[in-house]
């Protein structure tokens, strides 16, 4: 399933960055994109998160993001976020401190707004096992689209879906492997400097 999400993702990427021309919103201007690198290629966003949770483990997750980016190219940045959480699985509850990396790519512009993808990979240290019989310390992946919407010269809303994904990678053994898949919404604020 893991896997099955990660090549519909990726294949997603691919058909939208090839029909950019074709499918912009804005037929007025002929570039797709708006540029993210130019004077200000820093950014610095604050965002809240909260987790559906798919694999029936009845995991109920939230959590508030700080991070910073840097756009290394017109619309592709490098995003290091640092997330607090708050779980409940039923059986045990706590808190938990997760950090990612990953990669945004605006894909489209919408209006005045533009369509992007996010896509990362982290580490999460928990105050109990997450999931229940699991271990403290897990790896997450996230991939998903989302929209920033311009609400002054360098500021922007942003809002988006992504797939969350938790688990040890079977370090402490296939005993101690659950996982936890759901649908993550993220919601804030971005800062361009």
């Amino acid at each position: 399933m893991f896997r099955l999400v990660v090549l519909i993702s990726m294949a997603c990427c691919v058909c939208l960055a090839h029909a950019g021309d074709a499918f912009s919103l804005d037929s007025r201007n002929p570039n797709y994109l708006v540029s993210f690198a130019d004077e200000h290629r820093w950014t610095v966003e604050i965002l809240s998160t909260a987790l559906g949770d798919l694999s029936n483990r009845h995991l109920v997750m939230g959590g508030a993001t700080v991070g910073a980016g840097y756009y290394i190219f017109d619309n592709l940045a490098i995003q290091s976020d640092l997330t607090g959480y708050g779980f409940n699985e039923g059986k045990v509850s706590g808190e938990a401190i997760g950090w990612t990396l990953g990669l945004r790519h605006h894909l489209l512009k919408l209006g005045r707004g533009t369509l992007f993808i996010d896509v990362s990979g982290g580490l999460i240290e928990a105050s109990h096992e997450m999931p229940y019989g699991g271990t403290h310390f897990n790896d997450t992946f996230e991939v998903g689209p989302g929209v920033a919407f311009p609400l002054h010269s360098n500021i922007y809303l942003l809002g988006g879906v992504r797939y969350f994904h938790l688990s040890n990678g079977n370090r402490s053994g296939p005993d101690r492997n659950p996982s936890a898949n759901g649908i993550q919404g993220v919601f804030g604020v971005m800062f361009r400097f």
